[in-house]
């Protein structure tokens, strides 16, 4: 599967969202991705706690050819997605799932996938991603008990806020 970036939708922001957006084909889940992505990143909420030391918007994407991992993960590391914005000097993270996790957990159900992306993107908004020790995958990705806490609390106010249910 190849990644291009576009969004095909009629979102308010998609103009604006349209360089962070990627994914590898046209299916029910990533038009349900880009849906939850787009109303998670269009709320004020986000927009005003998202770290400046960041560029805006994520990148955020599904994982291509993950069919078989069980995942979603937010992260700043470069060697992990992230991509270095030469005209701000910046850091754009990156917040993503992947295939298997949105057909083996997700399973369609837009506020499940709400929360689990409200998660990851409250890694980006409290910094969980920065300064992170070590350069193996498991250490760049490894969140202490307290951040994960943090994320999940601060993930359903994002997804509330972009008017999924708090149940």
């Amino acid at each position: 599967m190849s990644i291009r970036p576009g969004l095909a939708g009629a979102f308010p922001l998609a103009v604006l969202l349209l360089p962070a957006f990627s994914w590898a084909g046209d299916d029910a889940d990533e038009k349900l991705f880009r849906k939850v992505m787009a109303r998670i990143l269009s709320t004020d909420l986000a927009r005003k706690e998202y770290p400046d030391k960041y560029v805006w918007p994520p990148k955020h994407f599904i994982k291509p050819d993950s069919v078989k991992e069980l995942n979603a993960y937010a992260t700043a590391s470069e060697k992990l997605g992230a991509e270095f914005d030469s005209a701000s000097g910046k850091i754009r993270p990156v917040v993503m799932i992947t295939e298997g996790y949105l057909k083996n957990v997700v399973k369609g159900n837009e506020n499940v996938l709400a929360a689990i992306m409200g998660h990851e993107f409250a890694h980006l908004t409290r910094d969980h991603v920065g300064g992170r020790k070590g350069e193996t995958l498991l250490l760049l990705l490894a969140f202490s008990r307290d951040d994960e806490i943090e994320a999940d609390l601060d993930g359903v106010r994002y997804a509330v806020a972009a008017g999924y249910p708090y149940k």
